[in-house]
């Protein structure tokens, strides 16, 4: 759950993991929030669409995990379901994001090669939305579920399971520092790049 302008409060930190059925939806200023997931799990594109854009690092991390093996079972299917249905989701808002922000670099690019007396002022200010030669990299941390978590791990919140996946994020975030090329800011004429140190 975004709250762009808002004041971080107790109420925002528990909206953003209000599951629906599981929860009641969280008031807040006389609207009614469930967990940001059921709209988007990973919302990059808040975080990214900010303006003026800015060289960014964004680490983004994800409970669902695409690649896995064949289900067996209901219980096996169940937790592959989720794991498609959000993971797509992710993946393809990281991939609009790239291709949309190599689209501003290359048009930041394009037009410069044009002598300013070609380009009008008017034309000069619609374009200008469109123009950017900021750079992201965005590093994804995809947590891999255990064998027994099933289709629960996302709202299993027992602690010993709250303590196995600060675990997995720590061993994945120590892993990933040592990969040194995933924080080299990529070329201007890039725009955006995605590492996955579990890929």
């Amino acid at each position: 759950m975004i709250f762009t302008g808002h004041q971080l409060t107790a109420q925002a930190v528990m909206a953003s993991a209000c599951l629906p059925a599981y929860f009641r939806a969280v008031e807040i200023d006389g609207e009614h929030y469930w967990d940001g997931g059921v709209v988007s799990n990973t919302p990059l594109d808040h975080v990214l669409g900010s303006l003026p854009r800015r060289d960014s690092l964004v680490l983004q991390v994800d409970l669902w995990r695409a690649r896995g093996v064949l289900p067996r079972n209901l219980a096996d299917v169940l937790e592959r379901q989720k794991d498609i249905q959000y993971s797509s989701r992710t993946r393809f808002h990281t991939q609009v994001i790239r291709q949309w922000q190599d689209l501003r670099t290359t048009l930041n690019a394009l037009l410069k090669e044009f002598p300013p007396s070609h380009v009008t002022a008017e034309m000069r200010r619609e374009l200008e939305p469109w123009l950017s030669d900021r750079v992201y990299n965005i590093v994804h941390l995809i947590y891999h579920a255990k064998p027994f978590e099933e289709q629960y791990k996302d709202y299993a919140f027992a602690p010993s399971t709250m303590r196995e996946h600060w675990q997995a994020g720590l061993a994945d975030m120590q892993r990933t520092l040592k990969r040194r090329e995933f924080f080299v800011p990529p070329s201007r004429r890039v725009g955006a790049v995605t590492h996955d140190v579990n890929r």
